[in-house]
């Protein structure tokens, strides 16, 4: 569930009960097959306990942070110190573009960075599948090279 007030969403932790983490923290949100309506979302979130798990949330759920963001087209979040890289699905072709912003950019309604990093970098169509390898990308010293600075 999203708390307006404090822009956390609240999820269960199996180490200390309930927990309350911000978007930045979404490692990745997917879409499960069956039923559409009302969609519902599987969240994976890295939380205070150092751990990561697993949660779902509703479509309206999940937009309540970002009345300018879509997170239901956040495919894979990782947050890299100051930065937030983003693989994002366009809801029109399915293509993934992969953008750095600012952990405010992402957590903080109605905030928009002045700059985005766009990581010119094609995804196999199986990106989503290789989690683990997207997150090496993301901490290598080719991706540092590569990165735009915000």
């Amino acid at each position: 569930m999203y708390d307006p007030l404090t822009g956390r969403y609240a999820f269960a932790c199996p180490v200390r009960g309930e927990t309350y983490v911000p978007l930045s923290a979404f490692r990745s949100i997917e879409e499960p097959s069956g039923a559409a309506h009302p969609a519902v979302f599987r969240v994976r979130f890295g939380c205070d306990c150092g751990d990561e798990h697993d949660g779902l949330l509703t479509h309206e759920e999940l937009r309540g942070a970002a009345a300018s963001l879509f997170p239901s087209s956040f495919a894979l979040l990782t947050a890299t110190g100051g930065t937030v890289g983003l693989a994002v699905r366009c809801p029109s072709c399915r293509r993934l573009s992969l953008n750095l912003v600012s952990h405010p950019h992402v957590d903080v309604p109605f905030h928009n960075d002045r700059e985005i990093g766009v990581v010119e970098h094609m995804f196999a169509d199986d990106a989503l599948a290789t989690l683990d390898e997207f997150r090496a990308e993301l901490w290598s010293a080719s991706f540092d090279a590569r990165r735009l600075a915000l």
